[in-house]
């Protein structure tokens, strides 16, 4: 990874994850570490997800580590030691840069982890009863919505197919709107895509949906 001034073109520093362990991928592989989310900057600390579960801030003035988990799955506590996260290498990570606070929803469960005291917290967790629940397949985040995410997903596992779509508010760590497929029509791989007027959601049948923000 290298930084580069937008002004003069002058590389200003390289960071190399070389040094950085293998981990077994979804494919049961061992795979050499790479970058999986170069997420965002926070108090003058570039954050990056390295995997297998690094958790990186590097200085953006000269690209040292200033700080390394080594595994993020540690330092995230939950009030039900009994819970077993569904935390996969597609982890996708928001930034909210107003409180410096990451924010995943994914698989079973939705997470934070705060970049102020490098501590995070299972927010809600869905259960591995698929049949009676949720389970979250892909997200949305946009940052004039920082308490806002955009989620596809399974609801009830209907022909083991994500065939739900929704808004997940993360001050209350609730679903607060979703839909369903209807009639045999298609799934959504993606998550919707929106607005301040308009979500709108295209399935894999190139059904495009699209809902008035005010009326949802």
């Amino acid at each position: 990874m290298v930084s580069i001034s937008i002004t003069s073109g002058i590389e200003l520093w390289q960071f190399s994850i070389q040094d950085f362990p293998p981990y077994i991928n979804g494919f049961f592989r061992e795979q050499e570490a790479d970058i999986k989310q170069i997420i965002g900057v926070y108090n003058n600390l570039l954050w990056v997800h390295v995997g297998e579960f690094h958790l990186i801030g590097l200085d953006v003035n000269n690209g040292k580590i200033v700080h390394h988990i080594e595994d993020m799955r540690t330092i995230i506590k939950s009030a039900n030691n009994n819970i077993e996260l569904g935390f996969s290498l597609k982890l996708k990570f928001f930034l909210d840069k107003e409180k410096g606070i990451l924010k995943a929803l994914l698989g079973n469960s939705y997470i934070e982890i705060d970049l102020n005291t490098l501590s995070g917290l299972v927010k809600k967790y869905f259960g591995n009863d698929w049949k009676n629940g949720w389970h979250i397949h892909s997200t949305n985040f946009y940052p004039e919505e920082p308490n806002r995410i955009f989620f596809s997903g399974y609801y009830q596992l209907i022909a083991g197919t994500p065939n739900a779509f929704g808004i997940f508010d993360t001050e209350t760590a609730e679903i607060i709107w979703y839909d369903t497929t209807k009639d045999d029509s298609g799934y959504f791989y993606n998550p919707p895509q929106a607005n301040d007027k308009f979500l709108a959601i295209l399935d894999d049948k190139h059904n495009l949906l699209v809902y008035e923000r005010n009326a949802i």
